[in-house]
C-alpha cells in the first residue's frame, strides 16, 4: 500500500512517497511540501485502482483525470520521443486545470468548448492562443481518453463528437531566389553565414542543425549523418554535402578548436560589467561585488559535447537563431513576408527541382515520407520559371504549322483526325 515517508534533515523534514507497481516498491522524492506529498499519494492510489479496473475490463466513469493523465504519459514515454512526451505533458497542463471536471463522469463537451472560447479570446490573465494550438490541446486530451477506452479504464469517450475549431490556412513560407540567397549570405556575419549556408546546402531543420555534432559529419566523404533520435521522422539518414559547403565546414573545423578554448575561458568565469545589474538566480545575486561567477557544471557539459555550430560561450544555438535570421534578412533588404528559418529548407527543395533533379531523389534528400509532401508543401515556383515554361509552347510558331495546309493535308495527304482524352 502506498504511504508517505518522512526523513528528518537539518534543514527540516523531507517527504517521499512509497508506492508499488507489479509488486515492486518505488520511492519517489517529493521535497519539503507535505501537501504535494499527499496529492501525489492520492494520484498513486487512483492509478492503482485504474490498473485493477483495466485488468478486469470493468472501467467506469469515476476514473480521475489526474491519475489517467499520469498513466497515459507513462505509456507514451515507451513509444514516443521525450520531446513529444514533453509536448503532451504541457498540453494537458494547460487544459486540465482550466476544466472544472475532476473525473470522466463530470467531463462534458460544453466545458471543453468553454475552454476553447476563453483561450481563443484571451479572457482573464490567460494568454491568447491560436485555434491551431487550442485544437492541439483538445486533441491531446481526446487521445488520452481514447487510450483509456481501449485499455478498459472507461466505457466511452465523452469528447468523441467534439469538433475542432476552424483554423487559418497553413503558414506560407516562400523560397528565396538565387539572388536573395547571395544577398543574405553577403549581409550575414561569418558565424551566421556558415549556419545559413549549411541549412541551404543540406535542407536540415533547425533542431537538426542545433544538435549536429562533429562526429555526425564526415568531411572526407562529404556526408552528414542523422540518428533516429535526432530526425523528425524517427529514421536514420545520411545525405551528401555540396562541395562549396564542405569547404566552408573544413575552414570552420580548423578554427573551431581555437574558438572552443576562448569560449571555455568566457564560460568559466563571468564577471559583472560596470553599470549592469548583477546576475541573479531565483532573485538572489549570483555574484558578490567584484567576485567572479562560476557557471553551473551542466553548462560546461553542454559546451563539451562537440556541437558544430555554437555561440560565443561554446553552447549550441537555441531560439536566438530565429531572431538572428530576421536581422540578417533586414540587413540584406529582402522582403520579410514568408521568410523564416524553415524557408531555407523550402529553398533547398525548390532549387533542386528547378535544377531538374527527379522528384524521387528530391524526396529522399529532403527525407520526406512521401512525394506528396515534397510537392504540395515544399516545392515553389518563381514567376520567371512560369514565364519560361509558357514560352516553350511551340504550336504558336509559324514554322510549326507550315507543313500543314489550311485543308488539314500534310505532304498532299489528308491528316488523320484523332482525339486524345
Amino acid at each position: 500500500m502506498a504511504c508517505i515517508v518522512t526523513v528528518q534533515l537539518k534543514e527540516g523534514p523531507e517527504y517521499y512517497v512509497d508506492h508499488y507497481i507489479d509488486g515492486r516498491r518505488i520511492r519517489e522524492r517529493i521535497g519539503k511540501s507535505l501537501a504535494k506529498a499527499k496529492a501525489f499519494l492520492k494520484v498513486c492510489e487512483a492509478k492503482k485502482v485504474l490498473r485493477r479496473k483495466a485488468a478486469r475490463g470493468r472501467g467506469d466513469d469515476t476514473a480521475p483525470l489526474d491519475a489517467m493523465k499520469s498513466l497515459w504519459l507513462e505509456h507514451q514515454e515507451l513509444r514516443c520521443k521525450p520531446r513529444t512526451v514533453g509536448y503532451y505533458r504541457e498540453a494537458l497542463k494547460q487544459i486540465l486545470p482550466a476544466i472544472p471536471a475532476r473525473t470522466v463522469a463530470q467531463l462534458t463537451t460544453a466545458m471543453v468548448e468553454s475552454y476553447a472560447t476563453s483561450r481563443l479570446r484571451g479572457h482573464g490573465t490567460k494568454k491568447k492562443l491560436s485555434a491551431r494550438t487550442i485544437n492541439s490541446h483538445v486533441g491531446t486530451l481526446k487521445s488520452m481518453l481514447r487510450w483509456a477506452v481501449v485499455a478498459g479504464m472507461i466505457p466511452s469517450n465523452p469528447l468523441d463528437r467534439l469538433r475542432p475549431l476552424k483554423q487559418r490556412e497553413r503558414k506560407y513560407r516562400r523560397a528565396l531566389s538565387p539572388v536573395e540567397v547571395r544577398r543574405l549570405l553577403d549581409a550575414s556575419p561569418e558565424c551566421y553565414r556558415r549556419i545559413w549556408a549549411f541549412m541551404l546546402g543540406t535542407g536540415c531543420r533547425r533542431s537538426e542543425v542545433q544538435g549536429l555534432l562533429w562526429e555526425d559529419v564526415d568531411l572526407d566523404r562529404g556526408l552528414y549523418f542523422l540518428s533516429a533520435a535526432k530526425s523528425k521522422n524517427n529514421e536514420e539518414a545520411s545525405n551528401p554535402i555540396p562541395e562549396s559547403v564542405l569547404r566552408m565546414l573544413r575552414k570552420h573545423r580548423a578554427e573551431w578548436e581555437t574558438d572552443r578554448r576562448a569560449a571555455r575561458r568566457r564560460l568559466k568565469t563571468l564577471t559583472r560589467s560596470e553599470g549592469r545589474k548583477p546576475f541573479t538566480i531565483n532573485g538572489a545575486p549570483a555574484v558578490r561585488s567584484g567576485e567572479p561567477f562560476t557557471v553551473f557544471e551542466n553548462l560546461h557539459a553542454r559546451a563539451d559535447r562537440g556541437h558544430v555550430f555554437v555561440n560565443a560561450l561554446g553552447l549550441p544555438w537555441t531560439v536566438n537563431l530565429r531572431r538572428k535570421l530576421r536581422s540578417c534578412v533586414r540587413a540584406a533588404e529582402i522582403p520579410e513576408a514568408g521568410v523564416d528559418l524553415h524557408s531555407l529548407r523550402v529553398t533547398y527543395v525548390t532549387e533542386l527541382i528547378r535544377q531538374g533533379v527527379d522528384i524521387k531523389t528530391v524526396q529522399r534528400l529532403a527525407r520526406h515520407k512521401c512525394v506528396r509532401m515534397t510537392l504540395e508543401i515544399y516545392a515553389r515556383s518563381f514567376p520567371e520559371d512560369r514565364r519560361q515554361a509558357v514560352e516553350k509552347l511551340s504550336f504558336f510558331e509559324p514554322e510549326s504549322v507550315s507543313e500543314t495546309d489550311k485543308t488539314g493535308q500534310k505532304d498532299g495527304k489528308p491528316e488523320s483526325q484523332s482525339c486524345v482524352a
